[in-house]
């Protein structure tokens, strides 16, 4: 009788899942991270404003969120500062400022690869251009989409990202013309 109870115990534990029983201890790390990394680089215009406006540095700081290996929440603020090129203008720029938010979707790796897409806020200033040329200061916002390379060792997070940011509701420009922003940025940081 002892020995039909005994099997019995042992064929309902074969039927039980790994670790239920016996409480094992979860040994895997868990998924999220938290990224904090600077960023800098360059920014231009492209389309009608191409030649009116030349490529300039570009700064920024990016706060990546990722509850799991392949998805990821970006809150992001960039800059930069952009000469324009008519010889009227001697040293104007149109300087920005702005923030954004963006979903990232990765591939989990040592060295990983990304895409993101979202939403941004952008202030324009523009400088040394005299009154009634067009241009002006402004608020607008973007559509933000690009694509990126991150390299983990350890703790440290470094990579390249280049994107384009397709702009509405801006007046900052002198007339209504077919645009995008692009941007190529280096980013070093660390993962908690």
């Amino acid at each position: 009788m002892r020995t039909i109870a005994l099997l019995s115990a042992l064929a309902a534990l074969t039927l039980v899942p790994r670790g239920v029983l016996a409480q094992e201890p979860d040994t895997q790390a868990p998924n999220e991270s938290f990224t904090v990394a600077a960023l800098g680089g360059v920014e231009g215009y492209t389309g009608d404003f191409a030649p009116l406006i030349n490529p300039g540095p570009s700064w920024g700081v990016l706060v990546n969120v990722q509850p799991t290996p392949v998805l990821g929440l970006e809150l992001r603020y960039s800059g930069a500062s952009n000469p324009l090129t008519v010889p009227v203008f001697s040293g104007g720029r149109v300087v920005r400022n702005g923030a954004g938010v963006n979903v990232k979707l990765a591939v989990p790796a040592t060295v990983e690869p990304y895409v993101f897409g979202g939403v941004a806020v952008s202030r324009a200033n523009v400088t040394d251009v005299p009154e009634g040329l067009g241009y002006v200061d402004d608020t607008f916002g973007s559509i933000p989409v690009g694509a990126g390379l991150s390299f983990h060792a350890g703790a440290l997070t470094a990579g390249v990202r280049g994107g384009v940011d397709f702009a509405f509701n801006d007046t900052y420009l002198p007339v209504d013309r077919d645009y995008t922003i692009w941007n190529g940025l280096v980013e070093l940081g660390a993962t908690f």
